[in-house]
């Protein structure tokens, strides 16, 4: 990842919205949309949904954004994982 990136930009403003951890899948999913309207960027398309009821999100340059049910967030470039944030449960 470029510092200074569009990526990098996204994933501290995800981690500035997540402070300790989200509750649930829902919050999370809004940490994540809420840390790209930030950046000036879309969150990406809805590309499916996890067992636990969270969410996969996916846009054009690769990223891909899961989001557990129980609110842990996992972005991946490619086969590296960019950023790891627990739920508040420890998930």
């Amino acid at each position: 990842m470029k510092p200074g990136s569009k990526l990098e930009r996204v994933l501290g403003n995800i981690e500035g919205h997540a402070g300790d951890g989200f509750d649930n899948g829902d919050d999370a999913l809004a940490g994540v949309a809420q840390g790209a309207r930030d950046a000036g960027l879309d969150p990406g398309v809805l590309t499916g949904q996890t067992e636990d009821g969270g969410y996969e999100l996916t846009n054009k340059g690769g990223v891909v954004t899961t989001v557990s049910g129980k609110g842990r967030i996992t972005v991946q470039k490619g086969d590296d994982v960019v950023l790891d944030i627990p739920s508040k449960g420890g998930e």
